[in-house]
């Protein structure tokens, strides 16, 4: 895949993307008892790294509360027949604040990482991400995903057992997201592994 048509894929895929999230599904996520609608809001958000260039990332709350949407729009690792010590690898951390009502708490449960991995160049792919929310009821954990040999494909990498510790009562609470990928070994061809959206679930209960 060249780099025009990588780009047109993206595109594509980011408008997918964009226009699933306006329609509703009956999944038990929405059934499930959540704050009123436009009561959680996205506080402070920020974003750096050499994955994500200013301009190239964009959140986004469900209707139903239950679900945050990080969409990328230029990240990606690519490695070609050039030979490197480490391979090639881009990262992006973003940061921001959850803010919702009084009498509520969350619980990070579940994420899915979406894009694209094409390792038909002999190249080896990972992604490796780290999950943070400070303080009572957070959590730190990193999950690592690895590409099969040869893998050409969209793919969705779903991380289970984030956390079941709920936060404190009616807080603003911070959450990170630290994503690398990574593409290495001594390839006969052209690879790359692309991130377009990172999708985290909530789980809230009255306290």
């Amino acid at each position: 895949m060249n780099g025009k048509t990588q780009k047109r894929w993206l595109q594509g895929l980011l408008s997918a993307v964009l226009l699933g999230l306006n329609i509703p599904s009956a999944t038990l996520a929405q059934t499930a008892e959540a704050p009123p609608a436009g009561s959680v809001s996205i506080q402070g958000f920020s974003y750096g790294g050499s994955g994500c260039p200013q301009g190239s990332v964009g959140s986004l709350i469900s209707n139903n509360q239950t679900q945050i949407e990080l969409l990328f729009d230029k990240f990606a690792a690519e490695l070609d027949t050039k030979k490197t010590t480490f391979g090639s690898q881009t990262n992006c951390l973003v940061s921001f604040e959850i803010k919702y009502p009084s009498g509520w708490s969350v619980s990070w449960d579940r994420v899915e990482q979406r894009g694209f991995g094409n390792l038909s160049g002999g190249a080896q792919g990972q992604i490796r991400s780290r999950f943070y929310i400070p303080g009572n009821g957070g959590f730190d954990v990193t999950r690592i995903y690895d590409f099969p040999a040869n893998d050409v494909k969209d793919y969705t990498v779903v991380q289970d057992s984030i956390s079941d510790v709920f936060t404190q009562c009616g807080a603003q609470v911070p959450l990170d997201v630290d994503t690398r990928v990574r593409v290495y070994g001594t390839p006969t061809g052209y690879n790359t592994v692309t991130i377009v959206a990172n999708i985290l679930h909530l789980t809230w209960r009255r306290c």
